[in-house]
């Protein structure tokens, strides 16, 4: 997951777009985005035909995505080491409109994440990941 999903996957995730950040100094930011969750991707034919469901990775892959666009901000290159914890709590479906929260901790050189998705009827997921930053090489 280190950029992004391959496949058909990743056209499920790559609307993703930051709708706030905010710094708290050298304790972290928290950044909100959004998704809507395409309603024709051809993904959902087999998950799972009959009653389409976004797939719990791409809900992941959201809140990476919702980092990455952070780490742009910041000038920064996380590598995404860790997912100690991921929980589902609501189905999300085609068409979804999800609202992403992410608190982003510093601990020296690691980031750690705590995202949660929204959707309409209220909390989807809860995501924790855990980043390294990358050492920039001369330029």
């Amino acid at each position: 997951m280190s950029g992004s999903l391959p496949g058909r996957l990743a056209v499920l995730t790559e609307n993703v777009r930051v709708t706030d950040y905010q710094s708290v100094g050298d304790a972290g930011a928290r950044v909100s985005a959004q998704v809507t969750v395409d309603r024709d991707n051809p993904t959902f034919m087999g998950h799972y035909p009959g009653l389409p469901v976004f797939p719990g990775v791409c809900q992941i892959d959201c809140v990476h995505r919702t980092v990455l666009a952070a780490a742009e901000i910041e000038g920064v290159t996380p590598v995404l080491t860790t997912m100690s914890m991921a929980r589902f709590l609501s189905v999300v479906s085609p068409g979804d409109e999800l609202h992403i929260d992410t608190a982003i901790a510093r601990a020296g050189a690691e980031w750690r994440v705590d995202g949660t998705l929204h959707g309409q009827r209220g909390p989807v997921a809860r995501v924790r990941l855990r980043y390294r930053l990358a050492e920039e090489g001369p330029s």
